[in-house]
């Protein structure tokens, strides 16, 4: 009998620890991040880089280029960046774009490495990846 209350004791902190929680502060660091596809207004195809720092507490700045088909539209601008992260690892942020406000939605893993995002805006789509470099 204790060896069976023992293997279920095992069993039960194993799961325990192996439930993951997240908050604002598992986006915390520098990160460099990409898109895989985005578009401006009258479909025009855009490819965005970032360097983001997060401050871990819901809010990071982030250093993004723009470039339209291998031409430089914008290049060294920062922005400000305001992000939730519930318990289950989703992001929801608000951001600015070629200068154009969008909503962010998306996943971080909950180790803070990796973070995978869509963003919406008027005139403005994107979906990109982003990991932690520090």
């Amino acid at each position: 009998m204790k060896r069976l209350v023992c293997l279920c004791a095992l069993l039960f902190a194993g799961h325990a620890m192996a439930q993951t929680t997240c908050s604002n502060a598992t986006l915390s660091g520098k990160y460099l991040a990409t898109t895989e596809n985005a578009t401006l207004a009258a479909g025009v195809n855009i490819f965005v880089i970032a360097k983001i720092n997060a401050n871990g507490n819901g809010t990071a700045n982030a250093n993004i280029a723009y470039t339209e088909s291998g031409g430089l539209l914008n290049g060294n601008t920062t922005e400000a960046l305001n992000y939730t992260i519930s318990s289950d690892c989703t992001i929801t942020a608000n951001a600015v774009l070629a200068g154009i406000p969008v909503a962010v939605t998306g996943y971080i893993s909950p180790d803070g490495t990796k973070i995978v995002v869509i963003a919406d805006g008027v005139g403005v789509a994107l979906n990109g990846t982003g990991v932690k470099v520090n």
